[in-house]
């Protein structure tokens, strides 16, 4: 399983597959690019809401995004 090389918004590590949640409750899937060179370009995460898209994880969880990860999702 792959860790990413950032933690969340609250410090906890990220892995592939894990769910983010942020303060507006939007949930995204952490996904794991390996045809990308760059990390802030293999670690995503997809939104099936709001379009099905997906966006860079680096993104997410700092000041702006504020995602954590949901325990046990």
């Amino acid at each position: 399983m792959r860790i990413a090389p950032w933690e969340d918004y609250a410090g906890n590590k990220i892995k592939e597959g894990d769910v983010i949640l942020h303060p507006s409750c939007e949930r995204g899937v952490v996904c794991f690019w390996p045809h990308e060179a760059e990390p802030s370009d293999q670690w995503r995460v997809f939104y099936a809401e709001n379009g099905a898209k997906h966006s860079r994880l680096c993104l997410q969880i700092g000041d702006k995004g504020q995602a954590v990860v949901v325990p046990n999702a």
